[in-house]
């Protein structure tokens, strides 16, 4: 993460091998402006709370409609359009 300027970062929460939301924190850490989504299975047992809670910032069902995934990509886009303009409003 250190080394690449990504400005999103799309993470399967249902990965059995790998706790997704215990890494979130640390993440945030490394990389504070990284905007995260979550792709979470329709049998999943993870909701939009859960994933709020634990830090992300939108999420999508899987599998999806491109529809879907391109409306929740706009809605995360926005966001970082809109706090860079803040950042360089303070600055």
């Amino acid at each position: 993460l250190n080394e690449n300027d990504y400005q999103i970062g799309l993470m399967n929460v249902d990965l059995p091998s790998v706790k997704i939301l215990d890494l979130i924190p640390k993440i945030r850490e490394m990389k504070p402006t990284l905007h995260t989504v979550a792709m979470v299975t329709k049998k999943s047992t993870f909701t939009a709370q859960d994933c709020r809670r634990a830090g992300f910032d939108d999420y999508f069902l899987q599998p999806f409609k491109l529809d879907d995934f391109l409306r929740t990509l706009d809605r995360v886009i926005d966001g970082i359009q809109r706090l860079t303009h803040i950042l360089e409003y303070e600055a």
